[in-house]
């Protein structure tokens, strides 16, 4: 059983099964600046992942959707993977957009990962 949403003008799909649990970590990579985004932790995982951040000094944005982190996407992986998270790796997929920033044409790589835990 699937649901979907439209995210930022991507199709976003949510895959149910009994008792998984599937997050989104989206790395956005451009010249000189790399972030991830994380959707789909519970109360408590965000809360941990925020005493994570904090310790190793990582920037991150909480918004109400999201939690926006200035870090790399394997580094995130590292740490959903690690034992106090369980994910691991369901899907990758990646894009590279073109955009106009600042008059000039900027490429922006998308690599979405999609997590799941028992």
């Amino acid at each position: 059983m699937y649901s979907y949403s439209v995210c930022g003008g991507h199709l976003v799909v949510y895959l149910h099964h009994l008792n998984m649990h599937y997050i989104l970590l989206t790395e956005l990579e451009t010249v000189g600046y790399t972030s991830c985004k994380i959707q789909g932790l519970n109360a408590n995982e965000l809360e941990l992942l925020k005493t994570n951040l904090i310790r190793h000094d990582i920037k991150f944005l909480q918004n109400q959707n999201f939690h926006e982190i200035e870090a790399l996407g394997v580094r995130m992986l590292n740490l959903l993977a690690e034992n106090d998270f369980n994910y691991r790796v369901l899907t990758q997929s990646m894009v590279i957009e073109e955009s106009k920033i600042g008059g000039r044409n900027v490429q922006l790589q998308k690599i979405v990962w999609t997590m799941y835990k028992e």
